[in-house]
């Protein structure tokens, strides 16, 4: 087992298969604070974070060998860490979480391939830094169901590419984006009791005589963000846009949901002393074992 040295080489794949302690000493110093951060948001509880941060470590460098390098090594660690985090989470949740019924009754519903409710854009202030909205949102991202909520804090909150977030979580590229498409559609219908007044508005305009209706560009709308639309359905998409105060307003919202998740998500600076006593409880389990 590796013994930690105080320099600190960049760590690469090879060395850390050797056992060479230098690289996992530079792997933990690269990746501590924003595995502790993503920790800290996933459990809203720092000692919480910080333990399930020590124990993916451990458990990595126990399992190096298992690593087959199809994914980045940081992507691999925080499957480890989500793993243990979520056992934690669902044994110490704090709020009651909503099942797939509950989420399908917060997605927007169509009439006639409109928009059954009227939208306007949120009010520019709504992103400032207000601590009761903050909380708000994140009692809100809680209230997910948990496949949900994970892919929110992963993909708008950590922002991991779409094909990464598929990898930790098992799932296709496409299923990455429709859970993460219904999270924020859900995430805005909670949010928007809070926030918005509703205003009667609507229009449409042909492209290349083809219609788009709110309920087509509605499903678009997480490929759109993602640029996964392709040339002829992303110029349908916003010359729709262009024309539809209603799906600009939706997609304010939207954009907007996604905004106030990260904002509510942030976590403090990890403290100053993380790294050295997790270097610390590192040696002094991988020492147990020889």
């Amino acid at each position: 087992m590796p013994e930690f040295s105080d320099t600190q080489p960049t760590y690469d794949l090879e060395a850390l298969k050797r056992g060479d302690p230098a690289a996992f000493e530079a792997l933990v110093r690269a990746e501590s604070p924003r595995l502790f951060r993503f920790l800290l948001r996933f459990l809203e509880d720092e000692e919480d974070a910080r333990n399930v941060m020590q124990e993916a470590f451990l458990q990595a460098f126990q399992r190096i060998d298992t690593f087959r390098g199809d994914a980045r090594l940081t992507t691999w660690l925080y499957g480890i860490a989500l793993n243990q985090a979520r056992v934690l989470w669902r044994k110490n949740r704090r709020y009651e979480t909503m099942d797939e019924a509950d989420l399908d009754r917060l997605q927007p519903s169509f009439s006639r391939g409109m928009y059954a409710q009227r939208h306007r854009p949120w009010p520019p202030d709504v992103l400032a830094e207000r601590e009761d909205l903050r909380q708000l949102v994140r009692e809100a991202i809680d209230r997910l169901p948990d496949s949900y909520r994970e892919v929110i804090l992963l993909r708008d909150i950590e922002e991991f590419s779409t094909e990464e977030v598929a990898r930790l979580l098992g799932l296709s590229e496409g299923a990455v984006r429709v859970r993460l498409h219904r999270a924020r559609q859900a995430l805005r219908a909670l949010l928007s009791p809070h926030i918005e007044r509703r205003m009667k508005q609507w229009l449409q305009k042909w492209l290349d005589r083809k219609r788009l209706t709110c309920e087509e560009v509605n499903r678009f709308l997480a490929a759109y963000l993602d640029g996964a639309l392709d040339a002829r359905t992303q110029t349908a998409f916003e010359a729709h846009l262009q024309a539809c105060s209603d799906c600009q307003a939706y997609l304010d919202q939207y954009r907007k949901t996604v905004e106030l998740a990260r904002r509510a998500a942030k976590v403090p600076e990890p403290p100053p002393e993380l790294i050295e006593h997790t270097l610390a409880f590192l040696h002094a389990r991988l020492s147990q074992q020889k």
